[in-house]
């Protein structure tokens, strides 16, 4: 008999199947035909075998997929572990000063909404109950709150080891730079690009770029630990870089589809970066993503997030899946396992692929599709176990199903 050395895992799809070498961090696509005869190697006596399986057999060992040390059978599965919640988005406002073109939440100056102070503790009490340390406090744009942000961050200073507030860095005043950086408040900002019009033609703001620039400098000066993200999508170019205070990424994170943000924001060629193809999966297996993947969401398990009216959501841009209103509840009692063990095995057509276990999955990026859905950037039909192969027909088909659509 042969045994599979320990790292090393088959998976079985549709119509093919996988090899995840974790140890040399290599994956493997072979048909169900072989995969059959992987199986009849780990389970029966040596027997005489065709040429091919002969070279097949011979091919396995020297790749270290097969030996003949004994091993005890083990499964991917057997990687699964506990996953526990350590990152909480809370929305403490709706209203944004505002409105770029790619926001997931279509936050503008004509929504107000504000979280009760009195449900606002509540959720800072239910999570210093469940041992949660990291906290970001988003909006809208939270310093839409004037003063009053205070009153919240108050309530939580010395209560957790991370605080952070995302904001766009418009409306802080210099005043209120002293208090975060005596309470150790981080801020995470916004910024689009080095070109201050390119920056204001996604805020809608001719004054943004300035403001928040000013705002980094300043944050700089007082010492005060941020940090700066952009987004990449069409006719944003991040420009030519002009400053020291902060660098902006050219690849790290493409614009998701959801939300005011809507498929004419990506040109053909970032479609093409964000796309599934067989070359980003078969690269460099990442056992980390493997673990995360099997032991629930690869996100939802690990966060939430809490709406101004206190629902409570497995992700700061997903709507769709809810665990509950943490309103006169605790969160133990609001925690719906079934949103945080959504793994690829309940999607549809990804529940019948062999690479089921090494893909990312992003459920808010959606594109307006039903929650259960394959990525609409996915490459691979596991049912017929084909790529499409020209990535260009492939974009031309979301054209055709009227996916593109003009921002509003």
């Amino acid at each position: 008999m042969y045994y599979l050395p320990y790292g090393v895992y088959l998976v079985k799809g549709e119509k093919n199947s996988a090899l995840y070498d974790l140890n040399q961090c290599r994956l493997y696509q072979i048909n169900n035909e072989a995969a059959l005869f992987v199986e009849e190697l780990l389970s029966v006596e040596n027997k005489e075998l065709s040429i091919e399986k002969k070279a097949f057999k011979k091919k396995l060992i020297e790749l270290k997929l097969l030996q003949e040390v004994y091993t005890k059978p083990h499964y991917i599965t057997d990687l699964k572990k506990d996953n526990v919640i350590d990152f909480v988005w809370i929305e403490i406002t709706t209203c944004c000063n505002l409105k770029c073109i790619h926001c997931y939440e279509n936050a503008s100056c004509h929504t107000e909404e504000i979280m009760d102070f009195d449900l606002y503790k509540h959720i800072i009490d239910e999570l210093i109950k469940n041992d949660i340390k990291k906290i970001q406090f988003i909006g809208g744009e939270p310093f839409t709150l004037g003063k009053q942000i205070f009153k919240y961050l108050d309530y939580c200073i010395n209560k957790f080891e991370y605080i952070e507030i995302f904001t766009n860095g418009t409306l802080i005043s210099t005043k209120w730079l002293s208090y975060i950086k005596k309470n150790n408040i981080r801020l995470a900002l916004s910024v689009y690009s080095y070109n201050e019009k390119v920056h204001c033609y996604v805020t809608r703001d001719e004054t943004s770029w300035r403001k928040t620039n000013e705002l980094i400098k300043q944050l700089s000066e007082y010492g005060i630990k941020y940090r700066v993200r952009n987004v990449i999508m069409k006719d944003v170019s991040i420009g030519q870089k002009n400053t020291e205070l902060y660098k902006l990424s050219e690849k790290r994170d493409i614009v998701r589809i959801t939300g005011r943000a809507k498929l004419n924001l990506l040109t053909d060629e970032l479609i093409k970066c964000k796309l599934i193809t067989p070359q980003k999966l078969t690269k460099v297996l990442n056992e980390n993503l493997i673990v995360r993947c099997i032991s629930g969401h690869n996100c939802f398990s690990r966060r939430l997030y809490f709406s101004y009216n206190g629902d409570v959501f497995p992700c700061v841009m997903e709507r769709r899946f809810k665990h509950g209103s943490i309103i006169n509840k605790s969160l133990v009692e609001v925690i719906d396992n079934r949103v945080r063990n959504i793994t690829k095995d309940f999607i549809k057509e990804c529940k019948n692929c062999e690479f089921r276990y090494c893909c990312f999955d992003c459920r808010p990026d959606s594109n307006g599709n039903e929650k259960y859905d394959k990525p609409w950037y996915c490459t691979y039909n596991p049912i017929e176990g084909k790529w499409e192969k020209d990535l260009n027909k492939f974009i031309e088909q979301l054209r055709e199903n009227n996916y593109f659509k003009e921002v509003e």
